[in-house]
């Protein structure tokens, strides 16, 4: 059920080959306009689903590697690698 409204503006253009789309696909433009954002987030839904699997697994790989009996020395190197992998994954990257 569509229960919210929302309103956008386009240059002429723009909404004028969204017409074109839309008839096309026998759509109305507001359809399109549905169907176009939910593949959209569809495609956001996936990159975020993505970076927090890899996440998960770092620190999988982590508890593997030290959290057990025989752990190995830890380098700067290393720490240092490890803060520059996170840092891919905080807000705007």
């Amino acid at each position: 059920m569509l229960d919210k409204r929302v309103q956008i503006l386009f240059d002429k253009k723009d909404y004028q080959l969204l017409e074109k789309v839309a008839g096309k696909e026998a759509v109305s433009v507001g359809e399109l306009v549905r169907l176009s954002v939910r593949k959209q987030l569809a495609v956001h839904r996936e990159v975020e689903k993505r970076k927090r699997r890899a996440v998960f697994e770092s620190v999988q790989n982590w508890r593997r590697k030290f959290m057990t009996k025989n752990r190995p020395k830890i380098t700067s190197e290393e720490i240092l690698g490890w803060v520059r992998e996170g840092r891919k994954y905080e807000l705007g990257g």
